[in-house]
């Protein structure tokens, strides 16, 4: 078990919230980001690095699609931090 448990089952809760709505662009990008910032073990370095970079993702894709396209275009990204955290 990871020693980052706690922020990884919100992180993941908080995916599942994001895909049915429950939660805004914004709000899964700040619960990404302090997850990145919580996991800071050498060994989940890939897995925080993926993070950071997501949330870069998530930022980009805001700013420069159309707003009917966002969600869409964002859940590829949820999708592989889910598939990511599901080992840790």
């Amino acid at each position: 078990m990871s020693i980052y448990h706690d922020a990884v089952e919100i992180l993941r809760d908080s995916c599942e919230k994001y895909k049915n709505h429950e939660i805004s662009l914004n709000e899964i990008k700040q619960i990404i980001w302090k997850s990145a910032q919580i996991i800071t073990a050498i060994e989940e370095r890939t897995f925080r690095n993926h993070l950071i970079a997501a949330e870069a993702e998530l930022d980009t894709i805001q700013f420069t699609c159309d707003e009917d396209k966002v969600f869409n275009a964002t859940l590829p990204i949820i999708l592989s931090i889910e598939e990511l955290s599901e080992n840790k």
